[in-house]
């Protein structure tokens, strides 16, 4: 019996009921941000800045057009939360702009 247990960056395959650890990742520089985001107008704006934000490696990424704010988990030796607002979905061409609200 093989299963893969998933939750967030800590991957454990169980043989027989005996946890093989094939990968395990304790990453306490990740930060949770919350970014307001701007030119949003439909579901299709936010599965553009949703998928662009998880292209850049933000994890657990939730857009809410209603109040047009992004929450995501980031990887902090990898990625700041400036680097997200200066993502090309986020440039000055784009519709869409970004401003750092929170991180904790």
């Amino acid at each position: 019996m093989h299963s893969l247990i998933i939750h967030r960056e800590t991957h454990i395959k169980v043989i027989n009921a005996k946890p093989l650890y094939t990968k395990y990742i304790l990453n306490i520089d990740m930060n949770k941000v919350t970014l307001k985001i701007f030119g949003m107008t439909c579901e299709d704006c936010v599965y553009t800045v949703k998928s662009n934000l998880e292209k850049a490696g933000a994890k657990e990424v939730n857009v809410s057009l209603e109040n047009g704010t992004a929450t995501l988990f980031i990887d902090s030796e990898k990625l700041s939360p400036q680097d997200l607002v200066k993502l090309p979905i986020f440039s000055k061409d784009s519709p869409y702009k970004a401003q750092v609200r929170k991180v904790e």
